[in-house]
C-alpha cells in the first residue's frame, strides 16, 4: 500500500483539504486561517499598526502599538513609533 502524505494547517493543525500559502510568512494554512487578503491569521494580528505592510518587531513604549523597524525609532533604550516620536520634546 502506498504511503500517503497528509498535510496539516500550520496554525490550527487540521488536515489540509484546500491549502493556502500566506503571502507574508509562507505558512501552509487552511481556509479558516487565511484572510481574504491572502495573509494568515498570525501575520494579520502581528502586522505593523502604522504601515500595515510589514510584520511588527516591537511595541511602542508610549502608546503600545505594534510597529515594524521602518515605523519605529530607538530613543536611548526605548522604542517609539514615529507618531509618538514627533510628539516627544
Amino acid at each position: 500500500m502506498p504511503e500517503v502524505d497528509i498535510a496539516y494547517c500550520e496554525l490550527c493543525g487540521t488536515v489540509l483539504t484546500d491549502s493556502h500559502i500566506c503571502d507574508m510568512c509562507g505558512s501552509h494554512v487552511c481556509t479558516d486561517c487565511i484572510t481574504a487578503q491572502g495573509v494568515c491569521l498570525v501575520c494579520e494580528e502581528t502586522r505593523c499598526e502604522l504601515c500595515g505592510v510589514y510584520l511588527s518587531s516591537r511595541a511602542c513604549e508610549v502608546c503600545g502599538r505594534l510597529v515594524c523597524e521602518d515605523c519605529s525609532v530607538r530613543v536611548h533604550a526605548a522604542t517609539l513609533c514615529r507618531e509618538c516620536r514627533t510628539e516627544q520634546p
